[in-house]
Formats: C-alpha cells, structure tokens, sequence
C-alpha cells in the first residue's frame, strides 16, 4: 500500500480517523495542523471513547454503528504518517545539532506544520544554516554506518583507518571534468508524491543504501533532483552519487553526474536503460574483433549468455559492489579520464584475467558471479589490481572510433539486438492488455489492476487506488 504524502488534507484526516465533527475537533486541538492531528489520534486512540465515532449517541443501535466505524480507521495509513512526521522532526533535530543549533522537538513540529512538512523550509524559518559537507567529515559516520550500509558493503575496513586518503583520492575528480563541464549547483528536491513510479523507487534505493535515516533523506533530495534534471533515474545513479558524498558536497556531486550521465554512458541511468543495452552490444562487438572465444563460449545453446546479463555492474554500477573501496576510486578516475573506452577496456580485462576461471564453468550463473568479481567464488583484491593494471594498459580507442561512430555502432546494434526484441515485448503487453477489462469504478478506461478490499472487493484501476487510498482503504493486487 502506497504511504500518504505530507501534509494531510483535511478530506483525509476525516477519511482515516473516521471520528465525528466533535472529536475531530478535539484531536486537531491537540495538533497544529491535520497530519499532527493523526499523530495525535494514533497516541490518544486507547482514551478515547466509543462515542467519538457515532454521529447519534442517542440513537438505536449507535453503539454498534460506532464500533463499525471504528473497524473502519485506517491504520496502516496512520501508522505510516506517524512515521513520516516523526522521521521529519528527527531529521530537523539531527541537522540542528550538526549544524551547532539549538532547536526543540516541539518547536520542529510547530515549524513543520506551518511550513507543510518541508523540513528545508522549516529549518530556514528557524535559521539554521546547513552546512554542506562530505559525510566522512561527520563525527559519529562510522559508527553509524561503517558496518550497517549496504553501500559500504565492500569496505573491509578501509574508509574507517584510511584518515584523509579518501579525500586525496578524489581531490583531483573535478579538474578532470574539462572546463566546459556544467558547474551549476545541485537542486536538492524533496520528493512530494511518494507513489510516484521512479519517486518510489528512489525512495526505496535510500533505504538500502544507507542506514541513517538524515543520510537517506539528504540522497533522496539530490537524487530526486537528478531525476528531475535528467528526466530519468536508475539505481545505478543512487551507488555512485552515494559513493561521491561520502568525500564531496552535493554542488561536486552532481557536475560528475552530469559527465557521466550525459556523455560518457547516456542512457545508462534510465528507467528502461537503452542506452545500456545498446553499449552491452559495443562491448560484444569489440570482444568478437579481439577475443571471440568468449562470444562463442557465453552463446552456447546451454548457456546463451547475453552481454546486458554481465555488463551492468561494470557499465551502470562504475565497479561498485565489485570492486574493494579503495579500488573505486581508481576506477572512476580513470573512468573520468578516458571515458565509456575505460568501460571496455576494463571489462575486456576482467575476461582476460579470469579467462581459466571462465572457461572451466559450464553455469551460467557461476559466469556472472565470477564476471561480477564476486569474492565469495574465491576473486579477491589482488585479482582486482591485477585487472585495474590490465586495463591501465590497454587501449580500444580506435576500435570505438570517434564519437560520431560510436554512435552510429549503438544504433546499429540497438536495431540489430534490441529493437526486436523490445518489439516483440511491447507486442506481448498490448495482448495482454487488451485481454483486461476496463475499470468500472470511473470512466477513465484503464485497465483493471487493484482490489478496493473496503468497497465489497471492488476491481480498480490506478487512478481509483489513489482515492481509495486517500480514504484509508486496503488496496491488494488484482
């Protein structure tokens, strides 16, 4: 079920609390504005009476009509707003302190409420100033996520006794952008519509990305400003801005983003990634002029090893979750230096170095692990340095050719590779699409996808899953 966004109407708070006109009175007392009010009912909903919830105390049976109505609250949906409101409220606290400022819990939810539970606002209306820095400069980081974000998964220790090398390592990451790089500052946006498609799952990718809650909020507003300038998002993109903030502020951030993002792998950051699929195709190309044993090998009839299936970790997550930590930074220095032509080479020098390893496989998902340098399966750091050094010395730049070729080989290949394929796909949701009958709840012609669980189990479609919602209703799959 999909979270409200803050702040709550007023159509809601009737909606979930399912009180009458008296104590929706005196509960909104207890609370600035609706959505304190719902936090409020959520905390004093034990004390409160039957008699809240009937129109007609005196009336015949209105004990048993107030009891349905109660049945009726909607608790998910209220449980969820307590927790957006109190995340909000801790992420102002926790700002506050960083930031040397004084600010009390009551005062947070006075300053939300008056500012609709923008937490930027709110802390400009109080005067705290925020200041930008890397999060490694924060005091309490590794304790707080040196052992718990999925991001650091591959750390074994470095970032926690590395002192200022991180930082030495990325110092020079700017300068290597070009003059003409794009050095306006990052809009950091706090996602409004959580139900959103890509806002939902960048929500989500915060999550596993960093354990604490003011990290992930801080993501989520540059990623959702990403988004918004780039017109599009993946997850790839969350790893590495999450990576970058670790040793630089949003305003560096984001100029790197923009490099990578628009010319060395466009398309890659996208919800449905062409872009990748077709420079997966490059990748096949260039192994077929140097090394077409792999060709042949992952396209066995017992395997059919497609490039987009092993390529991502290196093409969209830049050797995140493949690389020890302290390697990343080789990697996107000389990914900043050299281009998509570093993607290649790199990954031409995972096959070469691993080439025993891969041909004694006859699994393909033992393929990918160890293609994905998976340490598990035994691939450690010195198998990393010695691939980063293969790479370092080698060069498919006249192979790829000038930009205008390059381009012109993913479009060649998007057409031979992936064209049909996305054809045939779109074909296929077309006829199953058509085999759905139209909502009847609205006339809106969508198909049926929901069940309004509230409403007798009344088949909806996407548009009448948002009202119902909205009036606190448990919506489940079709």
């Amino acid at each position: 079920m999909a979270p409200l966004a803050l702040p709550v109407t007023e159509e809601q708070y009737k909606e979930l609390t399912q009180l009458n006109e008296e104590y929706r009175g005196k509960v909104s007392k207890l609370g600035g504005d609706h959505t304190t009010a719902c936090v409020s009912f959520v905390q004093n909903f034990d004390q409160l009476p039957i008699t809240a919830w009937s129109e007609d105390p005196n009336g015949e049976g209105w004990e048993t009509k107030a009891k349905e109505k109660r049945q009726k609250v909607g608790v998910t949906k209220l449980n969820e707003i307590c927790h957006q409101a109190y995340t909000r409220v801790h992420e102002i606290l926790a700002l506050a302190k960083r930031n040397n400022a004084e600010c009390e819990e009551q005062k947070c939810w006075d300053l939300l409420a008056d500012n609709k539970w923008k937490v930027e606002k709110s802390m400009k209306e109080a005067g705290i100033k925020l200041e930008s820095k890397p999060l490694l400069r924060e005091c309490d980081f590794g304790e707080r996520e040196f052992t718990k974000a999925a991001l650091l998964n591959e750390d074994r220790g470095y970032l926690g006794s590395a002192g200022e090398e991180p930082f030495e390592k990325t110092k020079d990451f700017i300068s290597l952008l070009g003059t003409d790089a794009d050095r306006s500052p990052a809009s950091l946006v706090e996602i409004e519509n959580r139900d959103g498609e890509l806002e939902r799952v960048i929500v989500q990718d915060c999550i596993r990305t960093f354990a604490g809650e003011d990290h992930r909020q801080r993501l989520e507003k540059l990623l959702n400003g990403c988004m918004i300038e780039f017109g599009n998002y993946s997850q790839g993109m969350a790893h590495v801005a999450a990576f970058l903030l670790l040793t630089m502020t949003e305003d560096d951030v984001i100029a790197i983003l923009r490099v990578i993002n628009t010319k060395i792998i466009p398309g890659h950051w996208k919800h449905e990634s062409d872009g990748f699929g077709a420079n997966a195709y490059v990748f096949q190309e260039i192994v077929e002029r140097h090394h077409p044993e792999f060709n042949k090998y992952f396209m066995d009839s017992d395997r059919n090893l497609l490039p987009e299936m092993y390529t991502r970790k290196w093409f969209c997550g830049l050797g995140l979750h493949c690389l020890n930590v302290e390697l990343v930074y080789r990697f996107l220095r000389n990914l900043l230096k050299r281009g998509f032509e570093y993607l290649v080479s790199f990954g031409m020098a995972v096959l070469v170095h691993l080439k025993d390893r891969i041909m004694d496989t006859d699994s393909c998902g033992e393929i990918i692990h160890i293609l994905a340098l998976n340490n598990k399966i035994g691939i450690d750091k010195s198998d990393q340095i010695a691939i980063l050094d293969i790479a370092d010395t080698t060069d498919f730049s006249s192979d790829l050719g000038s930009d205008e070729e390059l381009e012109k080989m993913r479009e060649e290949l998007f057409e031979k590779h992936l064209k049909p394929r996305l054809e045939r796909a779109n074909m296929l949701a077309k006829e199953a699409a058509d085999d759905i009958d139209p909502c009847e709840s609205c006339d809106s012609g969508l198909p049926i996808k929901w069940v309004d669980e509230d409403d007798d189990g009344a088949p909806i479609c996407d548009e009448c899953k948002i009202k119902a919602e909205a009036k606190g209703h448990e919506v489940t799959e079709w």
